[in-house]
């Protein structure tokens, strides 16, 4: 027998569909709420139902950024912590590979498709494109706050590339992950990481009391340097930014995603026991009721001072993120039902192409305003009858999407994905004691 140091095939993380359908549901809140929100408009007050609808967003995006935290940490801490250089590459090539093509290609979309480049030698237009272009095709956009012309940086452009803020904030996340993976590594117990995931929870409601009481310093401190473009109450608002689109408070989001990861390797080789199965259930069950609560509390009742400035900072961070951080761990840590019904592969392809869902959504909503226009049929707002109408484009306008999302995973994303990583990865190999009788071999890429 030798001591020689051989390579040998890493063996993958077991697959966890449940949060593959998690991913659907996540991109479908997205959508149905956009959805919802520009299409469905009523005489008089909004119904009930309607108005719930189009606030599934408000779930589906905290949910995608733990989810991401989650997923990053449990395929990729592996890599990182046997082989750092090597590791930290291949998995910044992977999540370029991932994001960057749909993602160019969507921006470049909307810019032809409204004559960007076409009406370059418009001052407006120019003064566009030098400013924000750049940060655009870095992916950094949400990572500073800037007024170019009568917008923040993030709706510089159309519909489709402002929804891209997301991606900006995810790369920001990645490229700060290797970091974070080399302390989540010294947490291999169940029980410093359980403290770990308490403290984070503490410090996440610590900075939201902190926004809350704060919140008009902070408005004026946006006004004070940036105009009254970025007074609060819009989109275009510093808070706004700060508080949802940027990067740094949704870092709560994915570490807490992260942390719920360590904790699910570092008991999965424990048995689960009778009484822990029981409790799990009971916590998956308290995990949806607790997010069902909170929709409520925060977008439906109306609260009063000091409490209005808590619910709009808990609107655009960290309102649900400990519950959902419960959820994904009772989904994969526990056999249930709702587990079960994520793991369908009909939900799981759905999860599968959830980045095309969520990239190209307000393209078919977009288009479905345009057909109405164009075919003269019942537009916003709608009466009697005309509710199952909009009912119907909703639904239209979810097929549309769906079916588009599909050919693009497969004609723009997997092809693309494969290509980067095939000529950008480099081969790893894991050292283990050789014996007479094995054979070295390299490790072979993950797709």
């Amino acid at each position: 027998m030798s001591d020689k140091p051989v390579a040998s095939n890493a063996a993958r993380p077991d697959a966890l569909p449940a949060l593959t359908g998690l991913r659907f549901l996540a991109a479908l809140s997205v959508l149905i709420g956009h959805a919802f929100d520009d299409l469905v408009k009523f005489s008089g007050s909004q119904p009930l139902w309607s108005t719930s609808l189009s606030k599934l967003s408000g779930i589906g995006m905290p949910l995608f950024f733990v989810l991401s935290g989650f997923v990053i940490h449990y395929n990729y801490h592996q890599s990182i912590v046997t082989a750092p250089a090597c590791g930290t590459f291949n998995f910044i090539v992977a999540r370029f590979a991932r994001l960057y093509p749909l993602y160019i290609f969507v921006l470049l979309l909307d810019l032809f498709r409204y004559n960007f480049f076409e009406n370059a030698y418009i001052p407006s237009v120019s003064q566009q494109l030098f400013l924000a272009l750049p940060s655009y095709l870095m992916l950094i956009q949400t990572w500073h706050y800037e007024i170019i012309g009568d917008h923040s940086l993030v709706f510089t452009f159309p519909a489709m590339t402002t929804i891209t803020w997301s991606v900006s904030t995810e790369w920001f996340f990645y490229l700060l992950y290797p970091f974070a993976c080399v302390a989540l590594a010294r947490l291999r117990r169940p029980r410093p990481i359980m403290l770990a995931i308490a403290g984070l929870v503490i410090a996440g409601y610590a900075s939201v009391c902190w926004a809350a009481t704060n919140l008009d310093a902070i408005n004026a401190f946006g006004v004070d340097h940036y105009g009254d473009i970025a007074r609060s109450g819009g989109a275009d608002g510093f808070s706004f930014w700060l508080m949802y689109l940027s990067p740094f408070p949704h870092l709560f989001d994915f570490a807490l995603g992260s942390l719920t990861a360590a904790l699910f390797i570092a008991l999965s080789q424990r048995p689960v026991s009778g009484r822990e199965n029981w409790l799990g259930r009971w916590g998956l069950a308290f995990a949806i009721g607790s997010i069902l609560i909170v929709f409520v509390l925060l977008f439906f009742l109306p609260a009063r001072p000091p409490g209005q400035h808590a619910q709009a900072v808990l609107q655009m961070y960290f309102g649900f993120t400990p519950f959902i951080a419960l959820l994904l761990f009772c989904c994969t840590r526990y056999p249930s039902r709702v587990s079960a019904t994520l793991s369908r592969p009909w939900i799981v392809l759905g999860g599968e192409i959830s980045y095309s869902i969520y990239m190209l959504h307000i393209g078919g909503v977009q288009f479905v305003q345009q057909f109405n226009i164009f075919a003269n049929v019942a537009t916003p707002p709608y009466t009697g009858w005309n509710m199952a109408h909009a009912v119907v484009t909703v639904i239209i306008v979810t097929a549309i999407v769906l079916s588009v999302s599909l050919l693009s995973y497969n004609m723009i994303e997997v092809p693309a994905r494969r290509y980067l990583r095939r000529w950008l990865s480099l081969r790893l190999t894991r050292v283990v004691p050789a014996t007479r009788d094995t054979v070295i071999q390299p490790l072979p890429i993950r797709d």
